[in-house]
């Protein structure tokens, strides 16, 4: 075994990976009920895959009764997750797989039956690759590992995949959150930081404004507060002293010390700092006394910019509104049909009440024919019977269609049509239609 492993070892064919090279790093992974075998490999200037690392990891007994298309995307889970040390930098990563429905399920992650896929899916998409298929017959060597059972000398993981999702995540929002934030630090304040917004983005900024309030504000001023917040900051600060030198103070008692040591387990030291702690690892740090009336000078000058801020954000809203509405108009334009019938034409009312009922096939889908008597300014059709009663009601223009009868025999049944168009607009008469604002009246899109 020993001599097996120092040919492997010293083996030409297993080469390291040359991150400055823009050549394919392939990472080859399989699974079966008893593992995941993957290798990392890489093409060769004579096109040739040249292996640098291999393995495989064992499920346990749980992990080995999942079904075969869940097992596949755990196992490409595992595999990304034990080589993410070692594809950092890589230009050109490319991951084969022989299941073909692995691609759908990472694209569709919200049709997935349960939490636990989906979490994996997130894992997996932390990673910048191409996925591409291989068929079976050519994916032997990642097929072979994934049949290696478990040996008593295979290393323990010494993480929770879960645990680890969540850290990346976490320090993945954290990161988009910051990194517009650009730390400022102004003359007339040395040791004062101001983060404001990208100094880069087209919006305005609060770079001047902070810079004249800093240099305003006198080196030294109180904030009016409570006798109870006062109270408040001088046990914080009896905290981060306690959690500096951990020396149960004289004046407490028994009972009140368990109580502050059971509170103070809520916060934490970090480079000279008291923070409180956060389940979510999002940590908030305590600020000092004299911080705050800076943050909140920050935090005034940004509540004075929300008027304009919300006139940007109503323009944006109405402009990508509008934007849905044309992409809409030219997706579905083969199926908008406008027939604006003329005075006088014979349709047929769609019967829309009954869309939504059970028995629909029992009742009648159209009513009708009746006569067009005119178009309104609404788009909506002022309608007649047959007979000549005129339809208080108004019809919309997407329940109406053309009647086709079969003779085109005349015949006199009503005279309502041939009254002059200043009597028929009386009789159809409504009161013109007010301005639309999308805005105001969001629904109508």
């Amino acid at each position: 075994m020993n001599r097996l492993k120092h040919l492997v070892i010293h083996s030409p064919a297993i080469r390291a990976i040359d991150y400055a090279s823009d050549r394919e790093v392939v990472l080859a992974v399989d699974s079966s009920w008893i593992a995941v075998g993957f290798i990392l490999l890489q093409l060769g200037k004579d096109n040739k895959r040249y292996p640098s690392r291999f393995g495989s990891i064992t499920w346990n007994e749980r992990e080995q009764r999942y079904s075969q298309a869940k097992i596949e995307l755990y196992g490409l889970f595992r595999a990304l997750r034990a080589v993410r040390l070692y594809i950092v930098g890589v230009r050109n990563f490319v991951v084969e797989v022989d299941a073909k429905y692995i691609k759908g399920m990472i694209n569709n992650p919200d049709i997935q039956p349960n939490a636990a896929m989906n979490r994996w899916i997130a894992g997996i998409l932390l990673f910048d690759f191409t996925l591409r298929h291989v068929p079976g017959k050519d994916h032997a060597p990642a097929d072979g590992l994934s049949r290696r059972p478990a040996a008593p000398e295979d290393p323990m993981e010494d993480d929770d995949p879960d645990d680890w999702i969540d850290n990346a995540y976490g320090f993945s929002i954290a990161l988009i959150n910051w990194e517009h934030s650009p730390t400022i630090r102004t003359h007339a304040c040395p040791s004062t930081e101001y983060y404001l917004p990208d100094t880069h983005s087209t919006r305005p900024s609060t770079f001047r404004i902070s810079v004249l309030v800093s240099a305003i504000l006198p080196d030294k001023m109180e904030i009016p507060r409570s006798h109870k917040a006062v109270t408040q900051d001088e046990f914080l600060q009896r905290i981060q002293a306690f959690l500096t030198d951990p020396i149960r103070p004289p004046d407490m008692s028994e009972l009140n010390f368990r109580r502050f040591v059971n509170y103070a387990g809520k916060f934490f030291i970090h480079a000279d700092t008291l923070w409180r702690r956060d389940s979510h690892n999002r940590h908030k740090v305590v600020l000092r006394p004299d911080r705050r009336l800076h943050l909140l000078t920050t935090r005034a000058i940004m509540l004075q910019m929300r008027p304009a801020e919300l006139t940007r954000i109503r323009a944006d809203l109405l402009k990508s509104r509008h934007a849905h509405v044309r992409q809409y108009i030219r997706d579905h334009a083969r199926s908008f049909r406008d027939f604006d019938f003329p005075r006088g034409a014979l349709v047929l009312v769609r019967n829309s009440t009954i869309e939504s009922s059970n028995d629909r096939k029992s009742k009648p889908r159209y009513f009708g024919p009746m006569i067009v008597i005119r178009r309104l300014p609404t788009g909506s059709y002022a309608l007649a019977e047959i007979d000549g009663t005129l339809s208080k009601l108004r019809f919309a223009a997407f329940r109406v269609v053309p009647y086709h009868p079969r003779s085109t025999s005349h015949i006199s049944v009503t005279t309502i049509l041939d009254l002059p168009s200043t009597e028929i607009e009386a009789i159809t008469h409504e009161p013109p239609p007010t301005e639309y604002d999308p805005w105001e009246d969001p629904e109508e899109l």
